[in-house]
This record gives C-alpha cells, structure tokens and sequence, in this order.
C-alpha cells in the first residue's frame, strides 16, 4: 500500500504509470466522492426524516391515544350512568308498587273488618322475637295510656298482615305497618336469622316510638310512595332508605306502610361497576338533596363542595337532565380539583342519578400510554439510529476495500496497458541503435498493436531507405570523382600564362552553375593590335559538356 501511495503521490519523473495511475485515482476518487456525498445525504435526509416523522407519528398516535381513552372514558361513564340510573328505576318502581301494594291491602283489611279473622303476633315489648318473624311492638305512649278494645280489635286485624309481611321480608330487610295508635306491625331480617332483634331488649324497645320515625313523618305528608333519604335503620343497622305511603281506614288516615331498602345491596350492585378509585356515585331527588351515595358519610360534604364548583350543573341535574361534563369540586375556590361529571335521570322517579371521577385518574393511564408510545417511538429511532450508523460504517470500510481493490486493480491494470508501450520504447532504442531487423511484437488487438505494426513497416521503410541512400551516396561519390577530374581538366584549359601590355592586363576565372560545364573561353594575340577573345558554351551540363 506504501509503494502505491509513494507512486500516487510521490516525487519524481512522471512516467506513464504514475500519469496513469493518477489519473483512474483521481477518477475513482471523484465517482466515490460523489457517490458518497449522494448516499450521505440520502441516508441523512432519510434519517432525518423519519426522525422527524416518527417524532410527529409518536406525538399524534400519542395525543389519539389519549383523547381516544377520555372519551371512551366519558362514553363508558355515560354508559354506565345510564344502565345503573335504569336499573335504580327498576328497584324503585319495584318497591314502590309492592309498598302500594301494601297500603291497599292495609287499607281493604282496616276499611271491611268482617273479612277477617282477628289474629295474634308475638309483642316485642313483652315476649323475644327473633330474625325473620313478625311481630308487633308499642310505644311508651300507648302503653301508658293503655290499649282500648277499639284499639286492640284494630290490631288483631292488623295482625293478619303477617302474610304479606313473610311474603315480602324474603326480598326486603324491613317491612312494617306504623299505626297513628302507637304500635307497629313488623318483619326485621338480620344477616343471622337466629340472632334476637334489639327491639326486644332495652333500651330500644323502650325508646322505639314509630311515629317518631322519619318515614313515617314522610308517609303521613304524601298520597302516593314516597322515599326518605338515607338514613342508618335503628333496628337492623342497615344504611337505607324507606318507601312509604299512608294506608286508611273508615275514618281517614290510619297510618304508614314502608318497606326498607337496604343500600348496601344497591352499593355492591353500583360499586362493581365503579371506574378507577375515585369515582363516588350518588342520586338526588328533586329538591336537589343527595338522598343516598356511594359513601354515606359524605353526602353532606359533597353537596357542599358541589355546590360550590358546579352550581349550574347542579340546575341541571335538579331539572332531570343527563350528559358528561367536566366540572372542579372541592372543598373552597382555592381546592377545586377536575372531574368528569356523568348524569342521568331515574325516569318518572323525579331522581337523578350522578357519577363523578377524577379527571387525573382518566388522563393517568391515557398519559401512561401516550409516554409508552413516545418511548417507544424514541427507542425506535435510536435503534433506527444504531442502523443507520452501522450502515455507515459497513459502507466506509467496503469503500476503504474496494478503493483498495480499485488502486491494486489500476496497477495491474496499468502496468499490463504500459507494457505494450514499453516494448515499442524498447524496439524504438533498438532501431534508434541501427538495428533494422528488429520486429516489435504486439497482440492487443488495439492502437497500441497498430502502431506497433505501424513501427514494424516504417523500419522496413527505413532500412529499404538506408540502403538506397548509401547506394546513392556511393554513386555520388564516383560522380563527385569524376566532376573532380573534369573540373581540373577544364580548368587546365583555360590560359594561365598571359601577356600583360601596358593597355591592358588580362587573366581567366570561370564559375560554373554546377561543378562542371561545357563553358569555356579562350584568348591569343592576332597581331601586334588585334587580341582574339572566344567564349563557347555546350548546350547541356556536366563532364560530357564539359570534356566536349
């Protein structure tokens, strides 16, 4: 490789190899100069581009991803609200139409007394009842002032609710008949059906006073069934609401049947379906009071911190509206935090059931995965990149080779387009040297061949030339000869010995055209006064001319 860069770019005569050799370098030099710069700057561009590319890719498909999960989140939300507002509707209506059930049974057992026999039920005042039986229970007030016949009659009719008690305590925890007389007919379901009802034992059996209660505050309000907000029952400890409805005798109103719902059942029916951690549930009647939510204790906080971030939509939900919007709820202007905010009316109810969720926990995994898809874009590229690079290399070192390969080539390959040369240098200094017989022998079925040919018929040319010449030359020579003894003939001729008189003075001289020619001239004295002057001329030239 040194002898090759020393014949490239060393010092020294430029011969043809080296010319040569400079020149395919040179050459191959520029092809991949140009070639490399083109595949550089595709590969770059290229790379470039799909960097960018992918970067633009990543960031969309990203954003897509993310505004595809908010709203399949909102969607799903909505969709959920919907299915669980039907679905309330349907427990409700369920409840409301056993507890008119109810009222009318009440109601037609009061109102014709002779269609019934008088039947007695276990008195919690003064006997144990235990879960799943029904029984009657007084309040202070009654048992104070004492149960009149009338009274009892009434009772004893009443006990013949029991049917329907049993029938429907398979489905409800609570199912009850409160009399505006003090006593109340009852079925309490505990989840140990041996275990004793606390209305047995003091002091709630001392303390329980139906007309107390909130749903039959509620019962003696209304016409038709009613529900309370949710309350903690004082007998099973359930969370619930009650359905009521008054119930009448001959003489008006009589009292107030319900049925307890217990929310825990709806809770495990709503929560199985609750999105993330934080979504919190809860339904209104049309005042616009929470009457039950997925965590009970916060039904006062909540429309507390709703009412402060969402006013308006509270307007709508009051109005049995439904949507998804995203709200900011907290506890001041200085705590709001973003929700989505899903509603939807529990039709013919007058309620509206809601559902809210943290936006945060719907952006986290839509964030999660955009960052994911970015990441993987990013690792992507740098692996694109790694490629490229080694593509870079790979492609320098097989030009390094074939540059190589290209250089050792070029000499072989000039070495092998000299020779030929060579030979006719070589033939030349033989010819230069006198040697006519040389014949220069040439197959490259080119220029270099027929100029070798060319070489090979001018020395035959030549020597064919040489030979005449010194044919000639010798010939020359003996006329040369000859013109030398014609010449001193002639010139033997002329007069060398004169006269001289004092009129004149006379001599010869003769200059010839050629060597020698057929002029002469001659002079004598005639007489004393007479001098004879003769100048002859032969009509041809040379020593025939001038021996004539």
């Amino acid at each position: 490789m040194r002898s090759i860069i020393k014949i490239l770019f060393g010092r020294g005569k430029m011969d043809i190899i080296r010319k040569l050799l400079r020149l395919i370098f040179l050459g191959s030099f520029l092809i991949f100069l140009i070639v490399g710069i083109i595949a550089i700057t595709g590969i770059v561009t290229t790379w470039l581009e799909l960097e960018t590319s992918g970067e633009k890719i990543g960031k969309v498909t990203a954003e897509y991803v993310e505004n595809y999960s908010k709203d399949n989140i909102k969607q799903h939300l909505q969709e959920l609200v919907k299915n669980r507002a039907t679905l309330i509707s349907f427990c409700l209506e369920e409840s409301m139409l056993e507890v008119q059930m109810m009222s009318n049974e009440m109601t037609k057992i009061l109102q014709n007394p002779q269609n019934y026999v008088p039947r007695k039920l276990t008195i919690a005042n003064y006997e144990k009842v235990h879960s799943g039986e029904a029984y009657l229970h007084y309040n202070q007030e009654l048992i104070k002032s004492g149960v009149t016949d009338e009274i009892q009659q009434e009772i004893d009719l009443a006990s013949n609710f029991e049917d329907i008690l049993v029938a429907l305590g398979k489905y409800y925890h609570s199912v009850m008949v409160g009399s505006k007389n003090g006593y109340v007919v009852k079925l309490d379901n505990l989840p140990n059906k041996n275990e004793l009802l606390p209305i047995c034992l003091e002091p709630v059996k001392t303390n329980y006073n139906v007309k107390e209660r909130e749903w039959y505050k509620l019962g003696q309000k209304v016409t038709e069934p009613k529900f309370t907000n949710a309350y903690t029952a004082q007998l099973t400890g359930f969370n619930c609401v009650t359905c009521v409805m008054p119930y009448y005798d001959n003489s008006g109103f009589a009292g107030v049947v319900g049925i307890d719902i217990n929310l825990e059942e709806i809770y495990e029916h709503l929560n199985a379906t609750v999105i993330g951690e934080t979504m919190y549930w809860f339904i209104l009647n049309d005042s616009g009071k929470v009457i039950f939510s997925s965590e009970m204790e916060q039904n006062a906080e909540f429309e507390e911190q709703a009412n402060i971030g969402i006013p308006e939509i509270m307007e709508k939900l009051r109005n049995g509206e439904s949507g998804v919007e995203s709200v900011r709820i907290g506890e001041d202007e200085k705590h709001l935090e973003e929700y989505y905010l899903a509603y939807e009316p529990i039709k013919n109810w007058g309620l509206e059931f809601g559902a809210i969720l943290k936006t945060s926990e719907v952006i986290e995994p839509a964030q999660i995965a955009k960052d994911r898809i970015i990441s993987q874009f990013d690792k992507s590229q740098y692996n694109l990149s790694v490629v490229f690079i080694i593509i870079a290399i790979i492609s320098a070192s097989v030009v390094v080779l074939l540059l190589k390969v290209m250089i050792k080539i070029s000499v072989k390959a000039s070495k092998k387009f000299v020779k030929p040369i060579y030979e006719l240098i070589k033939g030349v200094r033989d010819i230069s040297s006198g040697n006519f017989d040389k014949k220069i022998e040439i197959k490259t079925g080119d220029e270099i061949e027929h100029l070798a040919v060319s070489f090979n018929a001018m020395t035959d040319e030549l020597k064919s030339y040489m030979e005449n010449v010194t044919k000639v030359t010798a010939e020359n020579e003996k006329v040369a000869a000859e013109l030398d003894i014609a010449k001193e003939i002639q010139t033997s001729m002329l007069q060398k010995k004169f006269e001289n008189r004092k009129e004149y003075e006379i001599y010869t001289t003769m200059k010839t055209s050629k060597d020698v020619e057929g002029g002469f001239c001659d002079f004598y004295q005639v007489d004393e006064n007479h001098l004879l002057f003769m100048i002859t001329d032969v009509s041809v030239k040379g020593v025939p001319a001038a021996l004539y």
